[in-house]
């Protein structure tokens, strides 16, 4: 990140805060605090989410004592973990189907080098961030809360290595050229850094649906950050003013929750070393300022433009600004990304699948658990007693001998000790637990065939996939709308962070189609000045794992024909080169080009082929069934080198060669 302005600098780091300084944390604090009030209101109902889809739930005081008894307890039923867990799987089959989760293609011709280059950095990048683990979060907060958040950022990380480097070295009066190693500070990572935001300490302008966050006078976020993280930045020339902010204490935070109601913070732990500096509760504001109307403490403006500039600013425990420069992009846009599991405008946060399906989860969950603590109860062994016959201490004691009193020897037993006969009005409730499962698959869209499981009854393959595709339409949709809403525009901004911002030379290897052969595959240097041209990322193909399986089947068939008749080659104008690729990356062989055979080898098989055909022919007219086995298969192996260019004359050879061997 850029330094902060000196004059900036000047004005962050004065004891008592400046009229600047007040003005502009007023200004951002009270649009943060509009935004906490509204999103504040979601969080208990998050909790209750939250807490249902881990299971936890608080213990009663007959489930300490069934604990204690060796029985069963109250449980939460984990129906909506299995529907979230299912929801996140099948959004990650869809994603990752392709070589890249993102990939992008030329406008023209001489744009297609320059877009696989981009498409190679955008993937690295995903790569170093591990991004696997960021889109699972993202996908459980979605399914969770209704919404997901990301942020990304231009980062330069820098490293000290020990590398060889050449000096000057003197030796009986004159210098030579020698070599030395030397510790160098080296850019280890140069690129977008993604990071999760917790939809707790996330902050738009509610005045817009969350799908128009973009459009907002302000979006921003809140997290807890170490001391010894903010002396390293501050160092580093990115925030100013640190020695005027303590770190975090419990009753901070007790305060500050009576003041701005539910507040979320990860931890409140102190640590008993004098060595630890703390944490620091940093807000982060990213808003539409015009600079001309701020004045600094000489007064001067903060800047000469009447236009709103985004700008980024932080402050810390709410009291003091640490940070507050342009944001400097030229995508022009907050750095955050949202992604929503119901997008609706006319709500600002909607429901996600754990919401949806809240109340049929709850039902489900009472169902059961009054069903355990009937049966608790029938099996409690309680019992209907004369005192005044039997020995109340042996049953109390559990004793495996019971008494009977002087007054009731001799007589029997069942007179004096009875059983109560308890009747269990809870015996249908599994039952109806059932059908309110199979509702909640209706509800969502998430069914037996969704979950990888099949109904009982005999099924044919097309109606298997008939139910498959009708199971993964809803899902499709979601996962659809979150890629177009959060996925792509995030790799959009990625992108314009890469031309904007890779003044060092990096390297990538460079997949796919490439105009070069000997570019395939290979580690090449590059700087921003080879991401200039005109592409886009491809359209997003939704496609399933098992419709794409169905439509590699359909290809292959077409092939066999192919294969089998060559002359159809011709006829019907298809390559065969291009229904085998189509059909190897449809089965997710990644990168079928490197299994392609020279034009040189290709000429030492055909030739091989041809002596088989030879062969074969004789073996035809004395009625073996080499030649009519063999030759079709010859024929279509030249038919094939002929649609691949420069090989018609071996395929008309071919074709002969079968019609002479009884094809």
């Amino acid at each position: 990140m850029p330094k902060l302005d000196d004059k900036i600098v000047q004005e962050l780091e004065q004891e008592d805060p400046t009229d600047f300084h007040t003005a502009l944390l007023t200004h951002c604090r009270s649009l943060i605090e509009m935004s906490r009030t509204k999103m504040c209101s979601f969080y208990d109902k998050w909790d209750t989410h939250d807490e249902v889809y881990r299971g936890e739930r608080k213990e009663d005081a007959s489930d300490q004592k069934a604990e204690k008894r060796g029985e069963p307890v109250k449980m939460v039923i984990p129906l909506t973990y299995s529907q979230v867990q299912a929801f996140i799987s099948f959004c990650f089959a869809l994603y990752y189907q392709r070589e890249h989760l993102l990939e992008m293609v030329g406008t023209g011709e001489e744009d297609h080098k320059a877009a696989k280059i981009a498409e190679a950095l955008i993937n690295r990048d995903l790569r170093e961030n591990i991004f696997e683990s960021k889109l699972y979060q993202f996908l459980l907060d979605c399914s969770r809360f209704g919404l997901g958040v990301w942020e990304t950022g231009w980062v330069r990380e820098t490293a000290i290595e020990e590398q060889v480097v050449q000096d000057a070295q003197e030796l009986l009066g004159q210098m030579f050229a020698g070599e030395t190693t030397a510790s160098v500070e080296v850019t280890r990572f140069l690129g977008n850094r993604i990071s999760s935001v917790s939809p707790y300490k996330f902050f738009p302008d509610i005045r817009l649906p969350l799908g128009d966050f973009q459009k907002g006078e302000f979006c921003g976020s809140e997290d807890e950050v170490s001391m010894v993280s903010l002396r390293q930045m501050e160092i580093d020339g990115e925030i100013a003013g640190l020695e005027h902010v303590k770190a975090l204490t419990e009753k901070d935070l007790e305060n500050r929750t009576v003041r701005l109601n539910h507040i979320k913070v990860t931890s409140t732990l102190r640590s008993d070393s004098k060595q630890s500096q703390g944490t620091v509760l940093i807000t982060k504001c990213q808003v539409q300022l015009i600079p001309s109307k701020f004045e600094l403490d000489g007064g001067e403006l903060m800047g000469d433009s009447t236009r709103p500039e985004l700008w980024n600013v932080w402050y810390a425990n709410d009291k003091r600004i640490i940070k507050a420069q342009p944001l400097g992009y030229n995508h022009g846009k907050f750095t955050y990304h949202v992604g929503e599991f119901s997008p609706d405008m006319h709500r600002t946060v909607n429901e996600g699948l754990s919401g949806s399906i809240s109340q049929l989860q709850a039902t489900i969950t009472w169902l059961i658990n009054s069903h355990i603590t009937s049966v608790r109860k029938s099996i409690q062994n309680q019992l209907v007693v004369d005192t005044s016959a039997v020995e109340i201490k042996d049953l109390q004691e559990r004793r495996p001998v019971i008494r009977l009193k002087p007054a009731a020897q001799g007589q029997q037993v069942d007179r004096f000790v009875q059983q109560l006969k308890v009747t269990d009005v809870t015996s249908g409730h599994i039952g109806d637990a059932n059908q309110l499962h199979d509702m909640v698959q209706v509800v969502t869209g998430i069914n037996d065939n969704a979950l990888g499981q099949f109904n009982s009854g005999r099924r044919s393959a097309t109606e298997a996939r008939a139910v498959n595709s009708s199971a993964a339409g809803r899902l499709k949709l979601t996962a659809t709308l979150i890629f177009r809403t959060a996925i792509e525009p995030m790799a959009r901004q990625m992108n314009s962070n890469h031309r904007q911002g890779l003044d060092e030379e990096t390297f990538v290897k460079v997949l796919g189609q490439v105009n070069d052969a000997n570019d395939y595959g290979a580690f090449k240097g590059i700087t921003k000045k080879d991401l200039i041209g005109s592409y886009d990322f491809e359209v997003f193909d939704s496609t399933i794992p098992s419709e794409r399986s169905l439509q590699a089947n359909q290809l292959q068939e077409l092939l066999v024909a192919i294969m089998q008749n060559p002359m159809l080659i011709p006829m019907l104008g298809y390559d065969p080169r291009l229904l085998l690729k189509e059909i190897l990356e449809l089965r997710g062989i990644r990168n079928p080009e490197r299994f392609k055979v020279p034009e040189l080898r290709q000429q030492e098989l055909l030739n091989m082929a041809m002596i088989g055909a030879d062969n074969g022919q004789g073996a035809g007219i004395n009625g073996d069934q080499a030649g009519a086995n063999g030759a079709p298969n010859i024929a279509a192996l030249a038919g094939m080198v002929g649609a691949g260019g420069g090989g018609a004359s071996p395929a008309n050879n071919g074709t002969n060669s079968g019609g002479n061997g009884r094809f």
